[in-house]
């Protein structure tokens, strides 16, 4: 009696695993094949996207971005020759102008890559550079200074680590 109940019970756990087996083989598989066709139609909706718009416009686009970049490298090392030969005092002057030239490049490249995909007709991606273009155009105001807020938050730094190394 004993042994056909653990002859059940061995089969019944193994018919249990089996079951679970498979089960899972059959989950991965699901997966990967769903895995798979997101892919595949991630790509076809991609080259859509990318042939909707003639090439020789998206070089035009392209050719401007390039010519920004040149400008302003051109418009940096005209400033980094003229630094050599300033005061000390003058530096930061024009180091504030070889920033500003920097963060006006990147602000007129995201105004073309937004041009550039409002061709495309990917509004969700154009919506994108011109917000950042706009971040950059308006950065978020810092915050003013608090000492007391500082000291707050330094004791209660020391007060967790000195916890911690108890």
């Amino acid at each position: 009696m004993q042994m056909s109940s653990l002859i059940r019970r061995g089969t019944l756990l193994g018919l249990l695993t089996l079951v679970i087996c498979a089960s899972l083989a059959f989950a991965q598989t699901d997966e990967v094949e769903t895995g798979d066709a997101a892919i595949g139609q991630s790509g076809s909706e991609i080259q859509a996207r990318s042939t909707s718009i003639d090439p020789a416009l998206d070089a035009t686009f392209d050719q401007r971005i390039q010519e920004i970049r040149e400008n302003a490298q051109n418009r940096v090392a005209e400033l980094q020759t003229e630094m050599q030969s300033a005061t000390d005092s003058d530096q930061e002057t024009y180091h504030n102008a070889i920033a500003e030239i920097n963060r006006d490049t990147e602000i007129a490249i995201l105004e073309v890559r937004y041009e550039q995909e409002v061709a495309r007709g990917n509004n969700e991606l154009a919506a994108k550079f011109q917000r950042a273009a706009e971040m950059m155009r308006n950065p978020a105001p810092r915050q003013t200074p608090d000492p007391e807020t500082d000291r707050t938050r330094f004791e209660q730094h020391r007060t967790l680590e000195e916890s911690n190394t108890r």
